[in-house]
């Protein structure tokens, strides 16, 4: 270096550092430009350890963490690899995989485990990673025919390891799980069945001949008849701490009952048949309702509405939740978690807040989807194919398929058996419980049996612990 080349770049870092910061940038992007390969070269390797720096290195836990909460968990697992430092940061970042488990349909609020170890959340992903994966796999899976009934089964329930079948041949057989098989444990002589409602004593049925009743399973005795609709009796349930029975028919009313007595309480008139009933009470307040009270939800073809049954039994004015058009329609079932209410039309499936009364979500529906079952994660729907129905497993939140299980049959009627792991997948069963319940559609065939999907025990085979 001459003392002239010294001399002048005196001058020049003199003259740079009077500029402002726009004009360094300007003088820095124009030598750049006139620099060759070997300038740029010696250039990288002098900024290269101020931009290749380990900032987890000198970063405190605590800022590390905070900032590995706005990472998705996909970019965070990719983060592991790159050192063993890395590795234990992201292993010890509880909010990323507490985070990482709702994305996936884990309720965390409802996952308070005494002695939480530092590693759970972690641990509690990958059993649910786990877990759908093996939804998706068709290996999952295996099917098992009762044979029982004469004539077609119009009726399935499910209740605590019982299952209660109802047929056209007037009878309800419920069956037992013992030891992962079905034993039909009583044979209840009652009337041609179109619902039924069960618990470990009673069973209560609609029926085409225009009556419902209650019956003792356990010693097959009538303990109540209910007789006053004018036409075929479609759909029925009860509840038991307001002694309440009610009912819906063809004629077009919503009929309730006072169990004890057989005292027709109310009639609530609607312009279509009545598909669905159903009884529950309310975890949520709305500007209709308070928190804690009884509601009445009442499906028709066209029509979703709810009354609130009061203390003397009388149901209030009912509120419409959903009204279709005239070339739409409702199918006659219908989901409800305390805070919304499900169910699906021609056009696609409908979720309603019942505290705001209104629709919150649809996905729309190409070709036939009928609502099996529903929850805060999943929600079971079938899609009815010429090659054979499908159970399809989606996202509520966003509508994303998880699963598809292909069924030889068509079906009927499916009947969930298990329903809490669509709120929560880590309490997705995987020892051989029952799944779905279905009764084949009898227009394809005279089949007058039953199949049950289970889920296999398939823990050891996907190298899953028990939780």
């Amino acid at each position: 270096m001459t003392d002239k080349f010294n001399d002048w770049l005196e001058i020049v870092c003199k003259e740079f550092s009077g500029l402002n910061v726009q004009e360094k940038i300007i003088c820095l992007e124009r030598l750049t430009q006139l620099c060759g390969p070997s300038e740029l070269f010696s250039l990288w390797h002098e900024f290269s350890p101020f931009v290749y720096c380990d900032f987890l290195q000198y970063l405190p836990l605590e800022i590390a963490y905070k900032i590995l909460q706005y990472v998705c968990i996909e970019s965070a697992l990719q983060c592991r690899l790159v050192c063993k430092k890395w590795n234990q940061v992201v292993c010890g970042c509880i909010p990323l995989w507490k985070s990482a488990c709702y994305d996936l349909g884990v309720e965390i609020d409802d996952v308070l485990p005494q002695n939480t170890p530092g590693d759970f959340w972690k641990k509690l992903y990958f059993q649910c990673k786990i877990k759908l994966k093996a939804i998706s796999l068709a290996s999952s899976y295996y099917e098992t025919k009762l044979h029982s009934h004469t004539l077609p089964v119009r009726a399935i329930k499910y209740h605590r390891g019982l299952l209660a079948i109802g047929s056209d041949d007037r009878t309800v057989r419920l069956w037992k799980r013992v030891d992962d098989q079905f034993h039909c444990i009583h044979i209840l002589e009652t009337h041609s069945c179109a619902a039924l409602k069960f618990d470990t004593n009673i069973v209560s049925t609609a029926s085409f001949d225009t009556t419902a009743a209650i019956w003792n399973w356990q010693n097959g005795s009538l303990i109540q008849k209910f007789d006053g609709h004018t036409g075929a009796v479609f759909c029925i349930d009860y509840y038991l701490e307001r002694d309440l029975l009610v009912t819906g028919s063809s004629d077009k009313t919503v009929k309730l009952w006072k169990i004890s007595s057989g005292t027709l309480m109310d009639t609530l008139h609607h312009k279509e048949w009545i598909l669905e009933v159903k009884l529950e009470k309310s975890s949520t307040e709305s500007v209709k309702f308070k928190q804690g009270d009884l509601l009445l939800f009442m499906l028709t073809r066209h029509t979703l509405s709810i009354s609130v049954i009061n203390d003397s039994l009388y149901g209030t004015l009912a509120s419409r939740v959903i009204t279709l058009s005239d070339d739409d329609q409702f199918f006659p079932v219908m989901q409800f978690n305390g805070e919304a209410v499900a169910c699906a039309a021609n056009s696609g499936l409908f979720f309603c807040s019942i505290s705001s009364l209104c629709c919150i979500k649809s996905i729309p529906s190409y070709g036939e989807k009928r609502l099996v079952a529903f929850g805060s994660a999943f929600t079971v729907v079938v899609y009815k194919k010429f090659s054979g129905d499908k159970l399809h497993i989606i996202e509520t939140k966003t509508g994303v398929e998880r699963a598809a299980i292909s069924l030889c049959n068509y079906c009927r009627i499916i009947e969930p058996c298990q329903l809490n792991w669509l709120n929560d997948v880590s309490v997705l069963p995987m020892n051989d419980e029952p799944l779905f319940v279905i009764a084949p559609s009898t227009a394809k065939r005279l089949e007058f049996s039953i199949t049950i999907v289970q889920w296999k025990d398939i823990k050891e085979k996907l190298g899953y612990s028990s939780i």
